[in-house]
């Protein structure tokens, strides 16, 4: 049983087999996990580790299924810092060449986002603050040109921004 002011996590969490999922489940460890690794690295991981074990990385669909806190990131400066072309790759599980990789993985936009809003302020004791938007939250949000549950999942990487707000204060208009 973790300390109260203790929130361990597992960073990338890349490959697990059921019965890694089942024990990180019991220990209420949290996932960090980046979904762009699936586009910018999945064929390259494809090609050394073969679709059979394919199957066990990035397995966003079970580790939700298992109640884990599943946490999204970019882990920039490593791949993409953006954070729509990392939710198309949790949503299509496709590769940068457009090939599948664990579809049975995949999990839907709405499923998604919070993981970069909600679950990531949870992470960092910040759930207080940030995360959401309502009253007594930091304004800290971006405003996009389309509503993302809406767009075709292929074309997420495309939606662009039309304003950010941070602290309450406009820092960006298109």
């Amino acid at each position: 049983e973790p300390r109260p002011d203790h929130r361990h996590r597992i960073e990338h969490c890349g490959i697990l087999r059921p019965d890694l999922i089942e024990r990180i489940a019991a220990l209420r460890v949290l996932v960090v996990s980046q979904p762009i690794f699936i586009t910018e690295y999945g064929d390259g991981f494809i090609r050394h580790l073969g679709m059979d074990r394919i199957q066990l990385t990035y397995p966003f669909r079970s580790l939700l299924e298992a109640g884990i806190t599943l946490v999204f990131s970019t882990d920039c400066p490593v791949s993409s810092y953006q954070p729509l072309k990392c939710i198309q790759a949790a949503v299509t599980e496709k590769t940068g060449s457009g090939r599948s990789y664990a579809l049975e993985e995949a999990i839907s936009v709405e499923e998604a986002l919070p993981l970069y809003t909600v679950a990531g302020a949870y992470a960092t004791f910040e759930e207080q603050v940030k995360g959401q938007i309502r009253p007594g939250m930091l304004a800290d949000f971006a405003i996009l040109e389309q509503d993302p549950r809406v767009v075709d999942p292929e074309g997420l990487s495309e939606i662009r921004v039309s304003q950010t707000i941070i602290g309450g204060e406009t820092v960006y208009e298109a």
